[in-house]
Order: structure tokens, then C-alpha cells, then sequence
């Protein structure tokens, strides 16, 4: 073989590394920058069961994300809330702040959810069935904030009577 063909096949061989390197980098640039949703395994359990067994069931609109903290990789975001029905009860204030297992990790911008559960969203009304966690108010597992309408509202406003 002529020195010419060698340097065409190294030259060809050069070319194909390089747009290799530059796919690789391109989809590691593009995974990493879209986030992955994780599911958080969590027992099977009915939204009627939910509901019957939390603290405070409430209807409320949110108002800021306050801040998200990671905790073994898994993120718990901080609202403050505008209730709106207090479906319980439980003696609350106007506006509260509420902690939810779940939200974006700032490190891998993965989101993690558990299944059959919302993650609120600024200025949109939910119902949330929330549970006491050392003098704190959480929004933790399957059908913890649901979107409020008639049915979920009137589902969680006669189980919350039935306490």
C-alpha cells in the first residue's frame, strides 16, 4: 500500500472518531439536560384510603415553592399554600407551609414523584392530604395532592366528616 492510502485511510479514520466524540458528547449534553422522572416506590394504597387516614385534608391554591432540599438523593420541596377549604377539623391558618417528598433533585435534575401523586405547580388549587411529621405538615406518597375538583373535593369532604 502507497503512503498516499495511508494517509486517507488515517484521515477517514480521524473523521469518523471525531463525529463519534461529538455524537457521545451530544447525547450526554442532552440526557443531562433533560430531566428523568423517578418514581419513589411507596405501598399500594386506594385515594378513598388516603384520605381516611390523613391528618388534614384541605383544599388550597399554591402560592411559592419555597425551597427544595435533598436528603439521600431524594428531594422534599417546600410550598406555602393559600387553604382555601379546610376540609377537617384541625384548627389552621389561612396560609400555611407545607413540606413534599418529591421534586426536582438540583443535582441531577431528575424529578422524583411516587406513583398516583402530583407535583403542585405555582398558583394551580389542589386537595392535599397531609399528615403531622414532627410538628410539621407533609404531603408524602400516592394521592397525597390531587387536582381539585368536584369529585376528589366531595370524595375527601365526606371521609373527612366521617373522622
Amino acid at each position: 500500500m502507497n503512503t498516499r492510502k495511508k494517509q486517507r485511510y488515517f484521515l477517514y479514520g480521524l473523521i469518523g472518531a471525531l463525529v463519534l466524540l461529538v455524537v457521545v458528547t451530544g447525547m450526554t449534553i442532552y440526557t443531562r439536560s433533560r430531566p428523568q422522572t423517578k418514581y419513589l416506590s411507596s405501598p399500594k394504597i386506594s385515594q378513598q384510603s388516603k384520605f381516611q387516614h390523613a391528618d388534614v385534608l384541605l383544599v388550597a391554591q399554591v402560592k411559592q415553592q419555597v425551597k427544595t432540599t435533598t436528603s439521600k438523593g431524594i428531594p422534599t420541596t417546600v410550598f406555602r399554600l393559600q387553604v382555601k377549604q379546610n376540609l377537617t377539623a384541625t384548627k389552621l391558618p389561612k396560609t400555611l407551609t407545607i413540606a413534599k417528598k418529591g421534586g426536582r433533585n438540583p443535582q441531577t435534575g431528575s424529578v422524583y414523584l411516587y406513583h398516583n401523586d402530583q407535583f403542585p405547580l405555582v398558583n394551580k388549587t389542589y386537595v392535599f392530604a397531609l399528615t403531622h411529621d414532627h410538628g410539621r405538615l407533609i404531603a408524602a406518597g400516592p394521592y397525597s395532592t390531587v387536582t381539585s375538583n368536584a369529585k376528589n373535593i366531595n370524595q375527601a369532604s365526606s371521609l373527612a366528616k366521617r373522622k
